[in-house]
């Protein structure tokens, strides 16, 4: 795996094996990132003898801890890039972009020496500056810079603590009214709960009440109808006593007279119209009250 600087300018390329290769080919670079998604395609040029290359200039590490790409690249016959050429095959490189460390001023790295020397330089100058006096001077500069800049912080801070009012009385009242309110609340009649027991024994009574007068009118009422029907017949018997003591009466005066135009004329006796308009004779009539 190969290690790429942030920015810099990278040089992809690609050397064909086939140099006597007659066809015109045309070769693309894809860049990926880890994720698989495409961050960039290049379009290689044709160098001669079939090398085909192109500078690149590498993205920036956006995590600072280093991140990965791939680069592949593949050969088409055709200038669209839409054809493969099935005699070369395509090839990818996985490469890391992170900042890289210059070996000379990295310890334990390449030109130890030089490293070794500026070192040893530093640590010097180091000490003649606490010697002389040099650096306790001026941490004492940044001491005094640092209790100024917080003298002033805290003065701010009192003049933004100063100008809004003291919520303390807002407090105390808020309080002040919820005591009062808890206390008219306490100070409510309460409610007893209500007795619905005569209530109940009340309606009791009515339901048995009215049951009784129910099975009472059931009882006379089955008492009138048989009145009724004893009353009817005994109506109905004395009608039909009636009319055989008439007809009767009607038989023996036609026996006595023996005039056989006077029994034609019982007989024929029609009888004023009924509702229907209907005029009947005296002995039809007779005969249905039977």
């Amino acid at each position: 795996m190969f290690q790429l600087n942030p920015q810099e300018n990278f040089l992809i390329s690609r050397q064909l094996q086939w140099q006597a290769d007659p066809a015109t080919n045309y070769v693309r670079a894809v860049i990926k990132d880890i994720a698989g998604t495409t961050l960039e395609t290049v379009n290689l040029t044709d160098e001669g003898d079939q090398y085909f290359a192109k500078s690149w200039r590498v993205p920036k590490d956006e995590t600072g801890n280093g991140s990965y790409i791939t680069i592949i690249i593949s050969v088409y016959t055709d200038a669209g890039y839409t054809t493969l050429n099935e005699n070369y095959a395509t090839i990818s490189d996985t490469y890391l972009i992170q900042q890289r460390v210059n070996s000379t001023f990295a310890l334990g790295g390449g030109g130890a020496d030089i490293s070794y020397k500026k070192i040893e330089e530093i640590v010097r100058k180091v000490m003649a500056e606490m010697k002389d006096g040099s650096m306790e001077k001026m941490m004492e500069e940044h001491r005094k810079k640092i209790n100024v800049a917080m003298l002033e912080m805290t003065k701010e801070i009192i003049k933004i603590g100063n100008s809004y009012p003291s919520l303390e009385p807002i407090i105390s009242n808020l309080k002040a009214e919820i005591t009062r309110l808890e206390n008219r609340i306490e100070s409510l009649p309460k409610f007893k709960e209500t007795d619905y027991s005569s209530l109940s024994a009340g309606i009791s009574k009515l339901e048995s009440a009215l049951a009784d007068l129910k099975n009472e009118n059931k009882e006379n009422i089955s008492n009138l109808k048989e009145e009724q029907g004893r009353e009817t017949e005994t109506i109905k018997e004395a009608i039909k006593n009636n009319i055989e003591f008439m007809k009767g009466i009607v038989e023996m005066y036609m026996d006595m007279v023996g005039n056989s135009n006077i029994t034609m004329s019982l007989k024929d006796m029609k009888m004023p119209k009924n509702e229907k308009g209907e005029r009947k004779s005296f002995m039809e009539i007779m005969d249905k009250l039977k």
